[in-house]
């Protein structure tokens, strides 16, 4: 991974930096939205657990259960893609000297894991236009 700067120094120390912090910004906002991600599914599974006044799960709150399962499942999977990005991308760009995965593509790691983002995302809308539309029915 040589992505020292060549040619022209100013233009090639700008692009450098831009390449370099802007792994590192994509890499941040997508970490971001896995950690919102599960804060959100937490607030689905206590409301599912709290259930007041309830003796048996209605309809609405079981697809909020699975929803928050899929949702957690998605969160690990863009976890384990991000890690997969710091440990092939970012760790031997700060570190340089670190061993580089030579087979690690980093804009198909940022990509997967930005699938499971959207995926989980996708997943609690499903939910919660389900439920709507469930309890406008009946």
């Amino acid at each position: 991974m040589n992505d020292e700067p060549v040619g022209d120094p100013i233009h090639s120390s700008l692009d450098y930096a831009l390449k370099k912090y802007g792994k590192i910004w994509i890499w941040s906002i997508l970490m971001t939205l896995s950690a919102a991600e599960s804060l959100r599914v937490l607030s689905a599974v206590s409301m599912v657990a709290v259930n007041p006044g309830r003796s048996a799960l209605e309809f609405g709150m079981w697809v909020m259960a699975m929803a928050a399962l899929v949702q957690s499942i998605a969160g690990f999977v863009a976890l384990y893609w991000l890690y997969q990005f710091m440990r092939a991308e970012i760790v031997p760009m700060l570190f340089p000297g670190t061993a580089v995965d030579p087979m690690a593509q980093g804009g198909e790691l940022l990509s997967r894991a930005m699938g499971a983002v959207v995926a989980g995302v996708g997943t609690e809308v499903a939910a919660y236009v389900l439920v709507l539309v469930s309890r406008l029915k009946g």
